[in-house]
This record gives C-alpha cells, sequence and structure tokens, in this order.
C-alpha cells in the first residue's frame, strides 16, 4: 500500500503472493477474442472506453472501461515497467510473487514474445531485483524437456517457485508433471495453481471427441463453452490423485475456488450443493492433516468485497488460519478494482492481526 517514504508499515512486511508483470507481447494473438484483438490492434480500446464512459458519466464500472485500464496496463514496453507500477502500490520493503505463464500451447496463436522470452526477461528482473521480487517458472506438460527448464531456472536463475495453469488446457495429474513434482517435493519447491471457476484465460482451441471423458474417472463430460470445460481441468478434485502420491508436497490453490464458488457457499441453500462448492472442497484440503504443506491465495476473488465477511470466518478455523495467503493479482484484478482500494478493504475488514498472518506470517512459511 503507498505510504510516505520512510514510515513504518505497522512492523508488517507484505509478501503479496500472486501477481503478473507479463506484456501484451507474452500473450498470443487470441487471448483477448476477436473484438477486444481489433480494438487494440487499431488503438481504439482508450477511445471507445471514452465514449461509452460519455454516454454513462456516473458509472466508471462499465465493461469497457475496466478493460481499457487493464489493456494499459499491459501495454507497455517491458516487464519491468509493469512490475515498477505495481511496486508502487506497496511499501519498499514488499515482496512481490511473480508468475509467469506458459501460454504457447493454449491454441491462441502466437505471441511477439514466446514464453522462453518471457522467461528470460523475468529472470534478468530477478537479478536487478533480488529483495523484492520471488520469480515462478510455468510450467505446462506439453512443453518438451519441461522437466529440465524447471530445474534450469530453480537452481541456476534464481527462480523460487512452480506456476500450473491447467485451464489453459490440461490436467494437473498429467503424467509429464511428475518429474516436476517428485522434484518439488524433495527440493521444498513450492508450486502455485490457478483454481477459479470460469477464467478468461483458458484453452481457445477446438475440444476434440477424445477429451469429453475424464481421464481418472471415466465420467463422460459435456461438451461446452470452453470457459465453462476448463472447469474439468482446474476442479480442486483432481489434486486429490497428485496429493495422494506426493503428500509434502507445497501446493497453493491460487483464488481459493474463485468468487462464484464463494458465492456458491455462501448464498446456497441446498446444503448438498453448497458442500460441493470450489471453497469447501479447497478448505477440507487444507484442513486435511495429510496435506500438511496445502495452501491458498485469495487474489481476485476477494477483491468483490461482499466475501470479506467470509474470508474473516474461515480465519477463525485453526487449521485454515495458518494457510491462506495474501494475493492480489495484480493486474488482472484491476478488472475488478483499483490494486490499492483491494489491500485497503481487506487491511481493513481483517484488521492487523489476520493481515499481518495472512500477508506475512503464511507467506513466509509458504516461500521458505
Amino acid at each position: 500500500m503507498p505510504q510516505e517514504e520512510g514510515s513504518a508499515d505497522l512492523n508488517i512486511v507484505i509478501y503479496n503472493c500472486h501477481a503478473h508483470v507479463l506484456t501484451l507481447k507474452n500473450t498470443p494473438e487470441r487471448f483477448y477474442g476477436w473484438f477486444s484483438q481489433f480494438v487494440m490492434k487499431y488503438r481504439l480500446l482508450r477511445p471507445l472506453a471514452n465514449f461509452l464512459h460519455a454516454v454513462n458519466p456516473l458509472s466508471d464500472k462499465d465493461a469497457w472501461s475496466r478493460r481499457a485500464k487493464f489493456i494499459s496496463q499491459g501495454d507497455q514496453t517491458s516487464q519491468e515497467d509493469v512490475l515498477k507500477g505495481l511496486m508502487k502500490y506497496y511499501p519498499p520493503n514488499a515482496k512481490q510473487v511473480v508468475l509467469s505463464v506458459d501460454m504457447d500451447y493454449m491454441g491462441a496463436g502466437k505471441a511477439p514474445l514466446t514464453f522462453e522470452d518471457q522467461i528470460k526477461e523475468l529472470a534478468s528482473l530477478k537479478r536487478k531485483y533480488p529483495d523484492h521480487i520471488y520469480a515462478f517458472i510455468g510450467a505446462d506438460p506439453r512443453r518438451p524437456n519441461l522437466f529440465g527448464l524447471v530445474k534450469k531456472y530453480c537452481e541456476t536463475e534464481g527462480f523460487k517457485g512452480i506456476k500450473l495453469y491447467p485451464a489453459m488446457g490440461f490436467y494437473p495429474f498429467d503424467e509429464r508433471l511428475y518429474p516436476v513434482y517428485e522434484y518439488a517435493e524433495k527440493k521444498n519447491i513450492p508450486i502455485l495453481v490457478h483454481c477459479k471457476k470460469q477464467s478468461r484465460a483458458v484453452y481457445k482451441g477446438i475440444i476434440p471427441e477424445s477429451w469429453l471423458k475424464h481421464p481418472k474417472t471415466g465420467e463422460p463430460l459435456e461438451r461446452k463453452t470452453n470457459i465453462d470445460f476448463s472447469a474439468n481441468w482446474t476442479d480442486p478434485d483432481n489434486y486429490l490423485y497428485v496429493l495422494n502420491d506426493f503428500n509434502n508436497l507445497k501446493i497453493c490453490f491460487g483464488h481459493f475456488g474463485g468468487e462464484m464458488e464463494w458465492k456458491r457457499y455462501q448464498n446456497e441453500e441446498d446444503p448438498d450443493e453448497f458442500q460441493q462448492s470450489w471453497y469447501n472442497k479447497i478448505k477440507k484440503i487444507l484442513m486435511n492433516p495429510k496435506f500438511p504443506n496445502t495452501f491458498a491465495d485469495i487474489s481476485y476473488t476477494l477483491s468483490d468485497f461482499d466475501l470479506l465477511a467470509l474470508l474473516n470466518v474461515t480465519l477463525l478455523i485453526p487449521q485454515v488460519r495458518e494457510k491462506v495467503l495474501f494475493g492480489s493479482d495484480f493486474y488482472f484484478s484491476n478488472l475488478e478494482c483499483t490494486e490499492y482500494k483491494f489491500c485497503i478493504e481487506l487491511r481493513k475488514e481483517l484488521g492487523e492481526d489476520n493481515f499481518k498472518q495472512i500477508a506475512e506470517i503464511n507467506p513466509k512459511r509458504f516461500l521458505s
């Protein structure tokens, strides 16, 4: 959170455990959809957002205004420019977990810069800002020699963790990931996984017939839009197969299931239904003594401030209190609110003890 230079921040060293600094040059050509791509290509997004705001000047929350802010954040020369913008929101001693994302296999075309370009640039940032960032390398099982790449960046480039994004078209129990899990468990390397329903960044290709059956359960899967179908890959239940094979794997469920699943748990009248919410599934995993190194971050999800009361209640559960991590999902969270507003509202609602727990104490355990 911004503060005057030299001022104290009540003895809290803030760890933002979920942030992105990739630029538009790191994203494939069809990542944003055809209309967004068109207005971006011809620099029409800001004029369009201004026009819509002029039509309805009393609203600053229309979709195109939010998208214009989001795109302008990523439309920068380098990842360092984005990182500098992120760091301005926080005290000088704050730490940022910067997540790279492998988008080369999501079926959205090519990016101006490849994934390897992305992580090379992030490695140089790590060297330049060694006290400010924890770099995580994206891992996609479809990448040749994935294990060699992960090992190289963790052992020689100073990367501190691994990022999985199954919504881009794979299951977390894919056997090609097992050497990575074995290595991470042995070396105590944290893994952060995207675990949210209806993500915007999903596999963009055609879903083949062979995918319409769950590989483990054999359950038939309904053909849906790619956004809806991606829930089959990101469902928390999929990680039980991984955790049963790697009990001590240090893994964080990014987004804690997502805001829709928190609302489902909070508002659903049918007990069987709210028990099946992803919020509840993840909470049960965190409480399971068989999996001592599981965590969940609240990035993006808690930018819906109506859910802050549920977070407060969640932190009353001793086994869960020690496993919740602060994260913002910068700059994707800018679609909902500013980084500053997110931090301030969260801290105000939680109070200093709870905020310190999730923003410093728990992250230190996760990142150690």
